[in-house]
């Protein structure tokens, strides 16, 4: 905007910021690339917190939010016509058998329902569930690994202790990391089950989904389950702790904290690191500042010049980050995918790196601002102002050739060791974060109150 009377030099000075970016082609690309690396951490590490917990969301979303253990048929009959739950899982554990073939097999009983709630660790991908006793559905990885790539209808072979013979498809599935565990899970029916020798009528279990649970809190939901556990007299049941976890508390805090110190340490690296990079490029042109301010620019006008550079690859090097950070934050969490929460990690991350911008070249907007004809002229390129007298008997090789020019420039050297410190800071804590997590941790969270010993028993082998 121009005042009254005064000539508009918006063009010119357009025209002028487009020479001098052409003209700093190095410079350029190492703005972009800092404005870039950073925006793709911010945004990298927005979309990852925001991803794994709808991961954790997705996983407990409309499945169950309590489980009765050891109850009958009849009781599993009683619950589902209760009008508090909109679904009652029927579920019951057989036995776990290593199989001739060299895998663990986990013989399973559930229903439709049930089949629905576990649909993240056991999905029905064509055919149906079982409904005699020769028939059963198991996995793609039992069938190309042990059932000679049978389809729907034909015979696969079990092979262990309680369960031997041919059985017939019903349905195919797809189960959850049985490669790394060495085990697959195998679906039987309720007359294979009631068959079973080791068959106990009372070790039913249910799992329950109210109707109501968006307009119920973790306490409510849990008076009401144990009320319905005492009226039918059962025994008290297990609260879904990942469901409370995940889906009634959407917001983490503890998260949020640390993907708000990754921010504040990304932006003050990226802030030193750029107005670095500016400061040597300005120290570089102050003749050419000089100049201008010979021919009439005025200090508003060279401040503008270098802010519009600034601006230009800001936004380059913030839209290049993150389309980085969104690439990889898909690519690693594509289950967490959800497009609002991208929205946000986009708009926050624009944000923050504009800011970022904005204040790194705050200070060499000053410099070169402020910097008149005159003193271009007896500009020398050294900051400190300051006359070093050099002994005269000083030896000559690369340390002390490297030290005289580091101390040439004081201001440029502690930029530049700030810099490289802080990036080894945020390497750091990145690693921290993806690669050094604790398995212990992991577990806790699904084991809060107990902890297990797992033992491995070796059979003793005759030697003959």
């Amino acid at each position: 905007m121009t005042v009254p009377f005064e000539n508009d030099t918006g063009n010119i000075v357009r025209k002028l910021a487009r020479k001098s970016l052409k003209s700093e082609k190095r410079r350029n690309l190492m703005v972009v690339i800092a404005v870039a690396l950073a925006s793709c951490l911010i945004c990298f590490s927005i979309v990852m917190a925001l991803s794994t917990r709808q991961i954790e969301k997705n996983h407990v979303e409309d499945t169950y939010e309590a489980v009765y253990t050891k109850i009958t048929e009849e009781d599993v009959s009683s619950l589902k016509g209760l009008d508090d739950f909109s679904r009652v899982g029927e579920y019951y554990m057989l036995a776990v058998e290593p199989a001739e073939q060299g895998y663990n097999a986990s013989y399973i009983y559930c229903d439709e329902e049930t089949m629905y709630i576990a649909r993240d660790q056991m999905k029905l991908l064509e055919g149906r569930l079982p409904q005699k006793e020769d028939e059963v559905v198991v996995s793609r990885y039992f069938l190309s690994n042990y059932g000679a790539d049978a389809g729907i209808g034909e015979k696969v072979m079990l092979s262990s202790e309680s369960f031997h013979g041919e059985y017939t498809v019903t349905g195919i599935m797809e189960g959850y990391k049985e490669k790394e565990v060495n085990g697959t899970s195998i679906l039987l029916s309720k007359e294979a089950l009631k068959g079973w020798s080791g068959y106990d009528p009372a070790d039913y279990r249910a799992y329950v989904h109210f109707k109501n649970e968006q307009q119920m809190d973790e306490t409510e939901l849990t008076a009401r389950s144990r009320e319905i556990a005492k009226e039918y007299q059962l025994e008290m049941p297990v609260m879904n702790l990942s469901y409370m976890k995940f889906y009634k508390q959407p917001v983490n805090v503890s998260m949020l904290a640390l993907v708000a110190g990754i921010a504040v340490l990304v932006i003050i690296g990226g802030y030193v690191v750029i107005q670095s990079i500016f400061r040597i490029s300005i120290n570089d042109k102050i003749q050419s500042y000089g100049q201008l301010r010979t021919i009439g620019t005025t200090p508003k006008q060279i401040r503008s010049i270098v802010k519009k550079e600034g601006r230009f690859l800001g936004w380059a090097g913030i839209g290049i980050g993150i389309l980085l950070g969104c690439a990889a934050g898909g690519a690693l969490f594509s289950r967490g995918f959800h497009l609002p929460f991208y929205a946000a990690a986009v708009v926050l991350t624009a944000l923050l790196g504009r800011f970022m911008v904005s204040i790194a070249i705050r200070r060499p907007v000053k410099i070169a601002a402020g910097i008149s004809p005159i003193e271009a002229v007896r500009f020398t390129g050294s900051q400190s102002g300051n006359a070093h007298t050099h002994k005269k008997n000083m030896r000559l090789n690369p340390l002390s050739m490297g030290i005289a020019n580091f101390r040439r420039d004081r201001k440029k050297t502690i930029s530049i060791v700030a810099s490289l410190s802080l990036g080894g800071v945020i390497l750091l804590v990145t690693a921290s974060i993806l690669l050094v997590r604790s398995p212990e941790r992991i577990a806790r969270q699904f084991f809060p109150d107990g902890d297990y010993k797992i033992y491995k028993t070796l059979k003793k082998q005759n030697m003959r």
